[in-house]
């Protein structure tokens, strides 16, 4: 789309609106050009979809952005990059982004410590846990869920053990 815009702006290409009303849809523009559009992000190999990522930004993709760029249905979903990939650290190494922290490698306990260290005596709420994520303190909800199965989950863990006295 930004691609028919500039060069239809530039004069160099019909606009977008104009193909669709000569041709009916741009899937037929890509039919009649001999290029074959892929119906399922399953037929889309891993190096395709880097590319992809790759030609959509010149740097990570943040989780709100591949949230919107799925909903248009221009890239899969954050839950196929997961399964395709680990993770989504995983899927920004393999398009040679530039990564924040890989949170993984950390052990449950590890978690709970810093999550604790950084609650300074009160659980972690989603948002604090997404915003401390965005900016690479913490990491994402996602990984939480994973790890513990859910948030009130992660936050009992949280908890400090009382000890008899």
């Amino acid at each position: 789309s930004k691609q028919f815009k500039q060069l239809s702006s530039d004069g160099q290409f019909p606009s977008q609106p104009w193909i669709i009303k000569r041709l009916g849809a741009i899937e037929k523009f890509y039919e009649n050009c001999g290029i074959e559009k892929k119906k399922d992000w399953s037929e889309y190999t891993n190096e395709e979809l880097v590319e992809l990522a790759k030609s959509l930004s010149s740097k990570r993709l943040p989780l709100d952005t591949i949230n919107e760029l799925s909903k248009e249905k221009r890239f899969p979903s954050p839950s196929y990059i997961y399964k395709r990939f680990g993770s989504l650290v995983e899927f920004h190494k393999a398009c040679g982004f530039e990564v924040k922290k890989d949170w993984s490698k950390l052990t449950n306990q590890e978690l709970i410590r810093l999550a604790q260290e950084l609650g300074q005596g009160q659980n972690l709420t989603f948002e604090k846990i997404k915003k401390m994520s965005t900016h690479g303190k913490f990491p994402s909800p996602h990984l939480i869920y994973q790890r513990f199965g859910s948030l009130p989950n992660f936050q009992e863990a949280c908890r400090p053990v009382k000890k008899d006295v």
